[in-house]
């Protein structure tokens, strides 16, 4: 909890998810001031290059940026996102399942406090609703200039509901079609390195982005993730920072 003028015990951490906390209840009660208390407490941590500290406690910093929807607080929280993303690995990956956990809310514009909205909507949903066993079809879209021809590839996979959908890239590939992957297994999933030749790499800090259309970023890897009939799954060729490869 805070004290003298919001000395926080745990320091970041603690303001951080106090405030991701108190905007849950914001409609019932006027904590505005509890939770402005909390962001001076965070800003006043701020570091030389724009971080608050880890990554672990940056993303908790960020998503109370996110929390309190501050437009002052855009800029800061692009360069600590720049920070952030420098420990991002070739695939996109972080050093831990830890550290990606506290980091993708921040990357999506979400934070702890959006779950629940989340897990009602049923987007992040592992699972499709489709009954298991029968038959759906979904769209694999590729977008980057660097694939030819042209700069978006559209595929349609027909598969079995329950198929993640690494699988159901490995039987497009094995098809007719001239789709073409790799991958690697890291320790918390198959990670995509390169769709139709074109690979991700860390020199020139870019990666292939999964998102379920429109633009919701998935978040869990290709063998953990089960796209639903009708899904249109992008991958786009993007910078460390987010930016559409040119």
């Amino acid at each position: 909890m805070a004290n003298d003028a919001g000395n926080y015990t745990f320091g970041i951490d603690e303001a951080a998810m106090s405030v991701i906390a108190l905007s849950c209840v914001r409609n019932q009660a006027d904590v505005t001031s509890a939770m402005d208390l909390g962001v001076k407490y965070i800003l006043n941590k701020k570091k030389n290059d724009g971080s608050f500290g880890n990554e672990y406690t940056t993303s908790l910093a960020l998503q109370a940026f996110d929390a309190v929807s501050h437009p002052d607080l855009t800029g800061l929280k692009k360069n600590a996102i720049s920070v952030l993303l420098k420990a991002m690995g070739e695939d996109g990956s972080f050093q831990s399942i830890s550290a990606a956990t506290h980091v993708m809310p921040v990357l999506a514009n979400k934070t702890y406090a959006d779950i629940r909205v989340i897990c009602r909507k049923g987007t992040s949903a592992p699972m499709s609703t489709t009954t298991p066993g029968q038959p759906i079809s979904f769209t694999i879209t590729l977008q980057s200039t660097r694939l030819s021809p042209g700069t978006t590839r559209r595929f349609t996979v027909t598969t079995n509901n329950g198929t993640s959908l690494y699988y159901a890239m490995r039987e497009l590939e094995a098809g007719e079609v001239g789709f073409s992957f790799t991958s690697r297994q890291t320790s918390w999933g198959v990670s995509i390195t390169s769709l139709m030749g074109v690979a991700s790499s860390s020199k020139e800090r870019i990666y292939w982005q999964m998102l379920q259309s429109p633009s919701s970023p998935l978040t869990t890897t290709a063998d953990k993730f089960y796209p639903n009939d009708g899904d249109d799954i992008i991958f786009r060729l993007v910078t460390y920072e987010g930016t559409l490869v040119g």
